[in-house]
């Protein structure tokens, strides 16, 4: 970029405490500007914006005696018609968000190669160079976290050595929250957990992990929570059926289920305890759909689905008898489990509507099992949403990272739907 295509700024202010920083900038666009100053700190830095009005400020994220951050928002206030570009190394998205809710223009990594540098500058609008906007929205909801004043979870160093199927963790503490009415609306929740499957071995912790997420959900004041758990075949539908009624004349409705579950032909189902899937064409006869449970949960405002059901498939599958098949239901003989070869997880759901499905880990993946407590997924689950003013997405980008962390990577939960423009949350400031 010529001098001619310059932004038509005439003072640059640049603090940064590397003067090699600050001469590589006035070789790359000093010419630019008419006026060039620069300070090596924080305080040098403020004062003299407050002296000469710079039109532009770039300001380092780390000063030696203050935070990037800090100085931006004080500039933005005393200097409010002067543009601010922050340039830094870091990349971590919590300090990038930092600078930008201190009212920085840009943000620009130290890495990048000189057009790009030139291309901020001459930005008219907020600009951002390689920053991860999902990063920033999930730091932003760390931040939300922090602010509620609420203890944030503790997640415990993962061994090297586990079991591939399961987590060493410990029995969540439910949280103690004190709420008023909810200015949310009428809220009910309909909580699952199977563990005493019949025919394949049982689960642990479904049981456990159902009756902490009831505890916390009754502790944020939801009016309705059913917890029901080792439900058959019938008593799943019986459930679902008397749950439609609740959900129907309420503002929210909330399924939690913590158990099996597996996908044929790209349909989920929810398996019950007392399921018998010998072929593949069982599982229409003995489990239940998806979306027979999203249809449960029609209501006013917003819907909630959230499975911990992403486990291995636990049932050997042999040819059909018979040469016959149904709709949405694979050809006989096909592998019951789910669409990669080695029988892993659930498949993507699309929704429709304020609506929210949250796996426990991501289409494909596999839920980790706790050893000796709850479930990762559950841990992180109770302990997130009884945090105070936290939006509703923001609450299960938190419970994601958590959830990251605790299994090494090894699973990532993931919510597929949206909900407009109405902000929800668990529990209001």
């Amino acid at each position: 970029m010529n001098k001619d295509q310059a932004p038509p700024y005439h003072s640059l202010l640049v603090i940064d405490d590397h003067n090699m920083i600050v001469n590589g900038i006035r070789l790359l666009i000093g010419d630019w500007f008419s006026v060039f100053y620069h300070a090596n700190d924080g305080a040098t830095g403020i004062r003299l914006a407050l002296e000469h009005q710079p039109q532009l400020v770039i300001v380092d994220q780390v000063l030696p005696d203050h935070s990037g951050d800090a100085v931006a928002r004080e500039i933005k206030y005393r200097c409010p018609t002067t543009r601010i570009l922050a340039y830094s190394f870091n990349v971590n998205a919590t300090s990038i968000l930092k600078m930008f809710e201190a009212g920085v223009h840009g943000y620009v990594i130290k890495s990048e190669n000189d057009a790009e540098f030139e291309k901020a500058v001459a930005a008219p609008n907020p600009y951002h160079s390689q920053v991860d906007m999902e990063a920033l929205a999930a730091a932003q909801a760390r931040l939300a976290a922090i602010d509620s004043g609420v203890a944030q979870p503790v997640i415990p160093t993962v061994p090297g050595n586990v079991a591939s199927h399961s987590i060493p963790t410990t029995a969540v503490a439910i949280p103690k929250v004190a709420v008023t009415k909810s200015s949310q609306g009428r809220r009910v929740a309909l909580v699952i957990g199977n563990s005493a499957y019949e025919n394949v071995p049982a689960l642990p912790n479904p049981q456990k992990d159902a009756a902490a997420m009831a505890a916390v959900l009754r502790n944020i004041g939801f009016e309705v929570v059913t917890l029901a758990t080792n439900l058959t075949h019938e008593k799943m539908i019986a459930s679902l059926r008397d749950f439609a009624h609740e959900a129907e004349k309420s503002d929210w409705a909330m399924v939690y289920y913590a158990g099996h579950g597996m996908e044929v032909g790209g349909v989920n189902y929810l398996i019950p305890v007392d399921a018998r899937i010998a072929v593949d064409r069982d599982i229409q006869f003995e489990a239940v759909p998806l979306s027979q449970v999203l249809s449960a949960a029609n209501t006013r405002k917003i819907k909630l689905i959230v499975l911990d059901a992403c486990r291995d498939n636990p049932f050997t599958p042999r040819k059909s008898e018979a040469p016959e098949t149904v709709a949405a239901v694979p050809a006989a003989g096909a592998p019951i489990a789910t669409r990669s070869t080695s029988g892993r997880g659930l498949a993507e759901v699309k929704v429709q509507g304020a609506t929210l499905v949250v796996y426990a880990a991501r289409d494909g993946q596999v839920a980790l099992d706790g050893d000796g407590g709850n479930s990762p997924f559950a841990v992180a689950m109770v302990q997130r949403v009884a945090t105070p003013g936290v939006e509703i997405n923001k609450v299960f980008r938190l419970v994601r990272d958590d959830v990251v962390e605790a299994t090494a990577g090894r699973q990532e939960p993931y919510t597929y739907g949206s909900l407009g423009s109405e902000d929800f949350f668990f529990v209001p400031k």
